[in-house]
């Protein structure tokens, strides 16, 4: 098992959460993130998953605790709703400064590169 400390040491691509990172529950985690809560047609639309796909995708995110999902009827309509979590929130907020980290490294290995006089990767001048 990872100890929080060999985590936070690790590369920032290993550290990536496998739950959060997939692209569909990231675009449901991120559009959460600005509005707090949606509906399942909403989700449908942003994400342009099918029915079948998304509840897969909610179901995962709801088992992991990231999000909750309550079902009731607007009138005589089905009316799903999604929300996310504190947990999912900081999950998120996690994801995001991973990526900021490890793209931040990239730049710095590019700028690095160029200082040294080999612009293009896989460059060597011997």
């Amino acid at each position: 098992m990872t100890t929080e400390k060999q985590k936070e040491t690790a590369e920032p691509l290993e550290r990536i959460s496998d739950i959060v990172h997939q692209k569909s529950r990231l675009t449901i985690l991120a559009a959460l993130n600005e509005s707090g809560a949606s509906d399942f047609k909403s989700l449908k639309q942003i994400t342009a998953l099918t029915d079948g796909n998304l509840s897969r995708h909610l179901e995962v995110l709801e088992k992991a605790g990231l999000v909750t999902i309550s079902k009731g009827f607007v009138g005589k309509r089905p009316r799903t709703s999604v929300t996310l979590t504190h947990r999912g929130l900081r999950a998120f907020e996690d994801e995001v400064a991973i990526m900021k980290e490890f793209l931040k490294d990239v730049q710095e290995a590019q700028q690095k590169r160029t200082t040294l006089g080999n612009p293009e990767p896989g460059y060597s001048a011997g």
